[in-house]
């Protein structure tokens, strides 16, 4: 019995404007966001999850045309608005999203969450949303062995995103639900530096509440390791389902 379809009300931007250096040994085409896990690429997961889930907008990102990304994109239920443009450091590309409205999601196009996640991640961010700055999605350390740790405090508030801190065993997982407010000093602090990690990490002392959403499990693909475990999850993933049809 599947769920509802439900609607969330704000913009969904999927952000596929990086270079994607490590993969280009292996890479396919010019967005690895079109990489093949499984039976299905890695933006067409992502769009997957969106048919569960109807954003008020939707958007796709990308540094240059790409044929199969845009194929993609009009096949979807809903109508998803591609732009494009060179990336200008991923904190300044968030900024520049700022514009579709007070809140918005990121959803990272080099990223698979476990089915499910991302529906809930944006069902429950919708809700959260208007009472902290940012929420993010964030999962076991196993779906991202490359991230900074994720520290988060008694009260379910995360107090540092970082490399320097000791493994947390939770780790960002590429879902993002910003406002406008949280990225207010977002400009000037790209000066220094155009990390997510280390602007979250300067926000939080000065007043910003930042709450995490479990995403149960997932893939952060950056390398061909990354790319190799994740469609190793996959084939997992697969044959635990078709085992839970037939029991």
């Amino acid at each position: 019995m599947a769920l509802p379809v439900l609607t969330v009300d704000h913009p969904v931007v999927i952000l596929a404007r990086g270079l994607g250096t490590r993969l280009q040994e292996v890479a396919r085409g010019k967005h690895k966001t079109i990489e093949m896990v499984g039976d299905r690429p890695i933006l067409g997961w992502i769009l997957q999850e969106l048919r569960a889930v109807r954003p008020s907008r939707l958007y796709l990102h990308l540094r240059e045309p790409d044929a199969e990304a845009a194929a993609l994109a009009a096949g979807h239920v809903q109508p998803v608005e591609i732009s494009i443009g060179p990336p200008t450091g991923y904190l300044p590309d968030v900024v520049d999203c700022a514009r579709y409205g007070e809140r918005f999601s990121v959803i990272e196009a080099d990223t698979i969450t476990h089915p499910g996640g991302l529906r809930n991640f944006l069902i429950l961010a919708d809700q959260l949303g208007p009472h902290a700055e940012l929420c993010m999605g964030v999962a076991p350390s196993s779906a991202n062995p490359n991230g900074p740790a994720v520290v988060v405090d008694d009260s379910g508030l995360v107090t540092a995103v970082s490399w320097k801190a000791q493994p947390s065993g939770l780790v960002p997982l590429g879902a993002w639900h910003w406002t406008r407010r949280m990225l207010a000093d977002a400009p000037g602090f790209a000066a220094r530096s155009t990390s997510i990690a280390d602007y979250i990490t300067w926000s939080i002392p000065r007043g910003a509440l930042v709450a995490p959403i479990g995403l149960p499990a997932g893939h952060n693909i950056n390398t061909p390791a990354d790319l190799d475990h994740a469609r190793q999850q996959i084939r997992a993933w697969t044959t635990l389902h078709e085992r839970s049809i037939t029991a």
